[in-house]
This record gives structure tokens, C-alpha cells and sequence, in this order.
């Protein structure tokens, strides 16, 4: 299995296209790939590749002089943050928030409903990674109906196991019980 991802972080912001409640941002992104390898582990790579972020329904809150460094980055989804990873291809729906830092200080901040973020064009290769960073992986994906089946099913594991011992009952909380948040399982 191969996952990639944009790092926010080494990424130059070059565009950012306005058109009515409709915004573009482009990179030259920098993106990490990892490939896994059953229980042996993932060997992870570094890329450089344009990347496209298009939002809905956006207001632009701060614009930095352009072309920029991105020294840090992060994407909040209604209370999931995606801190200077995001997968690609990424697409999710609410409310969002798009900040980004740059090098000389400037920062670009995006409100938006629709968050759309695909690669483009061929990558290049720069490097292999090493150990400590093909380990920090994190997945943030579409919400799943099934989640609320799922929890009910481990609550009642749980209630057999412990319940005598637990006080205010099990409850679902954290990204997986927000319906239609994007969250990381």
C-alpha cells in the first residue's frame, strides 16, 4: 500500500486565485510518500510536486506577498486538525480553516466550507527518508456511517468487561462521533 502526503512545511506558495466565494492555492509542494510493507515496516520517500487546494465558500482573512516558504501549516475541520500533514488526495466538507505561516512571517488564513486538495503533474524525486519520520504517520479520512455500529459494539464489550467498575457510563467521543467530520480513526 502507498500513501502520500503534502507537508506544509519546505512548501512554496505560489498562487492564490480569488473568483467570487471560490479560492485556488497553489504549491510547489513538497510530499512524502510512504510504501508499507506488511509488518516489516514503511519505507517512506520525499517529493517535490505542484500541488492544488481549491476551497467553496471561502473568505481570505490574511494574503502573504507571493511566492512564499511555508514554514508551517495546518488544517482544522471542525476540531480535527491536520498539523502539517495532509493526505492526498484530501476532500472534505464544513467548517474549515486554512492557516499557514511562511518564512518572512506573513500568513495566509482561508475560512471555507469545501476543501478540495489533489496533486498534480508528474512528482520528482528528492530523498529517502529517515526511520523517525516514516514512523509519525497519520490518517485522516471521509467520515464512515458504520463508526457510531462500531463503538456501540466495543461499548457493550467494554460494559461486560469493566462496567461494574466504571462510574457515568462509556460514552463516543473525539472526531469518530461527530457525524460527517472528516477524522482519524
Amino acid at each position: 500500500m502507498v500513501t502520500r502526503h503534502l507537508e506544509f512545511h519546505d512548501s512554496e506558495l505560489t498562487a492564490v486565485d480569488q473568483a467570487s466565494r471560490a479560492v485556488t492555492v497553489q504549491f510547489n509542494g513538497n510530499v512524502l510518500q510512504w510504501e508499507y510493507e506488511g509488518a516489516s515496516g514503511a519505507q517512506g520517500t520525499g517529493w517535490a510536486q505542484r500541488v492544488r487546494i481549491h476551497f467553496e465558500k471561502a473568505r481570505v482573512a490574511a494574503l502573504p506577498q507571493l511566492p512564499a516558504r511555508v514554514s508551517d501549516g495546518e488544517i482544522v475541520a471542525e476540531g480535527s486538525t491536520l498539523n502539517n500533514i495532509v493526505p492526498l488526495p484530501y476532500k472534505c466538507r464544513g467548517v474549515i480553516a486554512l492557516h499557514l505561516t511562511t518564512t518572512s512571517g506573513g500568513t495566509l488564513s482561508v475560512l471555507v466550507e469545501s476543501i478540495i486538495v489533489t496533486a498534480e503533474g508528474d512528482p520528482t524525486f528528492v530523498e529517502t527518508l529517515t526511520d523517525d519520520l516514516t514512523r509519525a504517520h497519520i490518517r485522516v479520512v471521509p467520515y464512515d456511517p458504520s463508526w457510531p455500529e462500531k463503538f456501540d459494539q466495543e461499548r457493550d464489550t467494554l460494559e461486560r468487561l469493566v462496567g461494574k467498575w466504571v462510574a457515568g457510563g462509556i460514552e463516543h467521543v473525539g472526531s469518530t462521533a461527530v457525524p460527517g467530520l472528516c477524522a482519524s480513526p
